[in-house]
């Protein structure tokens, strides 16, 4: 008996360390499959861009290039509140008159898709870093499918995701990440 719940205890040790261990790397992985991800589609962009599918300086391309940049080199590293605030420099590029948007609408479709999977990457790089925005999307976007047409128990779930979170840069982090998931449907869907 006395074997066996020793046995047990260096198991649950054994699996301690594992997982402290693994825990470490989690957030490096995370930190690359993001840094890939943003690579890869400045990569096309700029092969898009060498076969002449679009032009260097456009808004659309300088815009994408710069938020593919600026997430390559914060991929992993940057706290929430930090990246709250890139999401406001990201927003105000794009609502400058909705110019950036209404141009990348104008490329050919192989830059509409870049820029789709760019705003959608860049949602999942706001919610991949804090478990509690990964619940809050995850509900918001329960509470989207469920409510359909209603309007109203979208409207009630805000109200009360606002009470709970207020303005903090969770609750901010939750409604840019849904308003880029918006974008890259826009565009997948134009």
């Amino acid at each position: 008996m006395a074997s066996l719940v020793l046995g047990l205890v260096l198991l649950a040790l054994a699996l301690t360390v594992q997982r402290a261990l693994l825990h470490g790397l989690k957030g490096q992985m995370v930190a690359k499959q993001q840094a890939y991800v943003f690579h890869s589609i400045r990569d096309q962009l700029q092969l898009q861009a060498v076969e002449g599918r679009v032009r260097q300086d456009s808004e659309a391309y300088q815009f994408l290039l710069w938020a593919c940049n600026l997430a390559i080199r914060n991929a992993g590293t940057m706290r929430l509140s930090d990246l709250v605030k890139v999401t406001s420099q990201i927003e105000r590029r794009v609502g400058d008159a909705m110019g950036t948007l209404e141009d990348i609408q104008r490329q050919p479709v192989e830059v509409q898709r870049l820029a789709a999977q760019c705003f959608s990457s860049l949602a999942k790089m706001l919610i991949a870093n804090d478990s509690i925005v990964r619940i809050a999307f995850a509900l918001r976007k329960l509470v989207m499918q469920t409510a359909g047409a209603s309007s109203t128990l979208l409207s009630r779930a805000d109200q009360f995701a606002a009470s709970l979170f207020g303005t903090s840069a969770r609750a901010r982090a939750v409604v840019s990440a849904n308003r880029y998931l918006g974008w890259s449907r826009d565009l997948l869907h134009a």
